[in-house]
């Protein structure tokens, strides 16, 4: 990411592009998502922040921020393209130290292309969020502060697909995938991966007993490490034990030469269990063993009338391509997508209403309760979540606690030694609450606090303490007016620090 003095008139161009749409439509009634094939909805924010600490360091130092956020959501839920795009382009302008201008892209996109019925697809991914370089250094809840610790990262997933069908006897699906990984930071490391996989099942065809063949080769490579390959093939079978619970058990062999010069091969084996009593509750458990130890994932979700309860527990191997290394379950998105899957079944609409959500909230998709960052070698990683939300006449509560953990698989040479993952394990734990409260049909109160606490085995340890609170409210059927005062603590490390701010936001919505 360039600094740049020139981002303010950029913007300015394309929120004067942006208006000028709006104006030729303002006189249009609104339309519903259901009614319209694609939906395309532009939008404008222009907020001020006025901080205490705008460098986060233990010597304050204050300034005023101006952020011009045009943005877009673009969204389609039927035909044979299906899914949305959503982006926001923001300049920054600082009062006191027009140096840092600069500019910052967010986008968060998904979509789903069948190119021949039933048959062929291309499934892609994308996203541009801002990342910590070092999690033992400075944190913030606020991309526009303590940049010298932030990165922008760009990822991106193609995956072409083919399935067919054996008859009633099995369905098949062969995919290759590509994802890569790009910062903007020299500090870390860029990442690419493929893989191929064919798989063969009896689908879910209502027998007894169900099973299914699956083979994959994986490559890995790192800017700042080497390339690894692994390949594993592994055979399951389950047994409906009756409609709500099935067990069964898995075997398989791989061979990896991730954390070995030669490629090394071993059996692997495990079980597997699924739960389901209702519509509402539903628990699925997976373990196995691994070259790396024991692999397992661990779900459970239960729905009520007002409230929505979702626990995870995982462990398992992640490159760091397209994801947090140390955050196996991500983002606010990806979390209450999660979350509302039994609520919503259909993904494309899940996708637009949580999307809309977020926003009505103030709350940046890409956002995660703790903070992410890339490494340069794939790594094992275990993280756990509880997430509740509850929703009431006037009220919404949410809840969520993540505890992760993180060590480097690939200790070899040719993997950088500036990795902070080099010699330690990174624990990183952390909890978020949000209350919001609907003062009147156009007027939202809301509060949050957030607490974060990352440790290494070797370079310590740094705790943020950051409360909020915010009132928003409609001025017109487009328009938002939103009013925040922030404060944040932060301990350990090599820059504890204070910092207050009082924020402004005007959005547009057209």
């Amino acid at each position: 990411m360039k600094n740049t003095i020139t981002a303010l008139p950029v913007l300015g161009m394309l929120a004067m592009a942006v208006t000028s749409a709006w104006a030729q439509q303002d006189d249009q009634p609104l339309e519903s998502a259901a009614s319209v094939p694609v939906r395309f909805e532009p939008r404008l924010g222009l907020t001020q922040t006025i901080t205490s600490n705008v460098d986060l360091r233990p010597q304050r130092r204050a300034d005023t921020v101006t952020r011009i956020s045009p943005g877009v959501l673009l969204r389609r839920q039927s035909g044979r393209v299906q899914g949305f795009l959503d982006y926001t382009l923001s300049g920054l302008a600082y009062a006191r130290s027009t140096e840092r201008n600069s500019l910052l892209n967010a986008l968060q996109s998904k979509g789903q292309a069948e190119l021949l019925e039933q048959h062929a697809y291309v499934d892609a991914e994308a996203s541009i969020t801002q990342q910590a370089i070092n999690p033992l250094r400075s944190q913030s809840t606020d991309d526009q502060l303590g940049r010298g610790n932030r990165t922008e990262v760009r990822t991106l997933s193609v995956t072409p697909r083919i399935q067919g069908r054996f008859g009633d006897v099995a369905k098949w699906d062969a995919r290759v995938a590509y994802q890569t990984s790009q910062a903007d930071s020299s500090a870390v490391s860029n990442s690419s991966a493929t893989s191929a996989q064919l798989q063969l099942s009896n689908g879910d065809l209502p027998t007894t007993i169900g099973w299914s063949l699956q083979a994959s080769h994986n490559t890995q490579d790192f800017s700042r490490g080497r390339s690894t390959v692994s390949d594993i093939a592994r055979g399951v079978l389950n047994y409906r034990i009756s409609p709500e619970f099935t067990a069964g058990v898995i075997g398989g062999y791989e061979s990896t030469d991730i954390g070995s010069i030669e490629k090394e091969g071993r059996a692997t084996y495990g079980w597997r269990l699924s739960w389901t009593p209702s519509q509402r509750t539903g628990l699925q458990a997976e373990q196995e063993k691994r070259f790396f130890g024991s692999a397992y994932n661990i779900r459970f979700a239960h729905r009520m009338a007002r409230m929505v309860l979702g626990y995870t527990d995982t462990r398992s191997m992640s490159n760091g391509v397209g994801q947090p290394v140390l955050v196996g379950v991500g983002s606010y998105f990806e979390r209450m997508t999660q979350d509302w899957a039994s609520q919503i079944p259909d993904q494309a609409q899940r996708e637009a209403l949580v999307l809309a959500r977020l926003r009505e909230l103030n709350i940046d998709p890409n956002a995660q309760v703790l903070e992410s960052f890339l490494s340069s070698a794939v790594t094992v990683q275990r993280n756990q979540q509880l997430s509740v939300g509850w929703v009431g006449p006037r009220d919404t509560l949410s809840f969520a606690f993540q505890r992760t953990s993180g060590r480097r698989l690939d200790t070899l040479p040719g993997v950088s030694v500036g990795d902070i993952l080099s010699n330690e394990t990174i624990d990183q734990q952390g909890y978020s609450m949000t209350l919001a409260h609907r003062l009147t049909p156009l007027s939202t109160l809301t509060l949050g606090y957030t607490q974060r606490r990352a440790a290494g085995s070797v370079n310590g340890s740094t705790t943020l303490r950051s409360g909020t609170a915010q009132w928003s409210t409609k001025l017109g059927p487009r328009t938002t007016l939103l009013l925040l005062g922030r404060h944040a603590r932060s301990k350990g490390g090599l820059e504890p620090y204070t910092e207050s701010a009082l924020i402004g936001t005007f959005g547009l919505t057209f």
